[in-house]
């Protein structure tokens, strides 16, 4: 009889512990998903994918800062009509792509998810990576983790509103960036040696995101794009071999800058780590035309339904900076 209350008192226990948790997080979680509200600046891009009208994202693009200013999902739409967003953050780590991928869904069904794979490179290590991995994992259940230091700022709205994100990011998570500083290295694929190996928390989060895409019938594409500081032959060759065992494609713009026209003296901002607009200009016309040749994907333009698609655009190009209109 003692065990049977000592294990009821456990159980107890950890219900209510459960269900505090659960209250707190719902208390501390943003209400909005506006830096405002409590979210960070890095998390700000990734949200506005939940705040966009549902089920109105064809293509979700994950990844870090390179793909964040390498691919335009407006122009994308104003080529090719399709929708994209690109849910991506400075140093995103494939496990944060997880994540990312199972908040974003209940609230858009992408017919393509495209992974910019320098993320798999973000890593300190494995010790670290498993660790960071965890952290992850804890906050994703348990909201309360990621924000807890919003005590100071609640307010009464944090009790009584119900969680509504409204705030629209007009470029679908691109950032528009200026200024050139020329690439001058010549062969990067071949002429530098940064090590290609994936650690084992990066490819188990790699796998599980493989899987996800599987299981809700998702396409995956994995992508890289243009950045001689970040890639060379013995990436491509680590990702090339994940994907021909997953069955999975995979576009490395590394290989093909001519076919892009890309101009390393003209299309990277920072010596060859980020494009510039000019690049993600070149970048976004060769995949949109390349996913719009490879999937089933619908030209959205035209249909009443996606009236602010083209609305956003017209805003975006009016809000380009005016060195980018001059050159255009």
């Amino acid at each position: 009889m003692e065990k049977v209350k000592k294990y009821t008192g456990y159980v107890l226990f950890w219900v209510i512990f459960a269900l505090l948790l659960s209250v707190l997080s719902g208390i501390f979680t943003p209400k909005n998903n506006s830096i405002l509200a409590g979210v960070s600046e890095r998390d700000w891009k990734p949200m506005g994918a939940i705040a966009e009208e549902r089920d109105r994202v064809d293509v979700l693009i994950l990844g870090d800062s390179i793909v964040l200013t390498g691919v335009s999902p407006l122009d994308i739409w104003n080529q090719q009509g399709i929708t994209s967003y690109v849910a991506g953050q400075s140093g995103q780590k494939v496990v944060e792509s997880y994540y990312w991928l199972k908040e974003i869904y209940p609230k858009q069904t992408p017919e393509l998810v495209i992974l910019e794979v320098n993320a798999l490179y973000n890593g300190e290590g494995a010790v670290a990576e498993m660790d960071y991995s965890l952290g992850e994992l804890v906050e994703h259940y348990i909201p309360l983790a990621h924000y807890h230091d919003r005590w100071k700022n609640l307010t009464k709205a944090d009790l009584t509103e119900e969680q509504v994100y409204t705030e629209i990011d007009i470029t679908k998570g691109f950032k528009v960036k200026t200024g050139t500083d020329p690439y001058l290295g010549g062969d990067y694929m071949e002429n530098n040696e940064m090590s290609g190996e994936i650690d084992p928390a990066t490819e188990l989060y790699l796998k599980k995101l493989t899987s996800f895409c599987e299981s809700h019938g998702i396409e995956l594409l994995l992508l890289s794009v243009p950045s001689p500081q970040s890639w060379n032959n013995e990436r491509h060759d680590a990702v090339a071999e994940y994907a021909d065992a997953h069955g999975l494609p995979y576009l490395d713009l590394n290989q093909m800058t001519e076919e892009v026209g890309i101009d390393w003296t003209r299309d990277t901002m920072d010596a060859g780590l980020h494009l510039n607009y000019a690049g993600s200009m070149k970048v976004s016309e060769y995949l949109g035309s390349y996913i719009a040749g490879q999937y089933p994907l619908t030209d959205h333009r035209g249909d009443p339904v996606y009236w602010v698609w083209d609305e956003n655009y017209k805003q975006y190009q009016m809000r380009l900076p005016q060195e980018i209109k001059t050159e255009k």
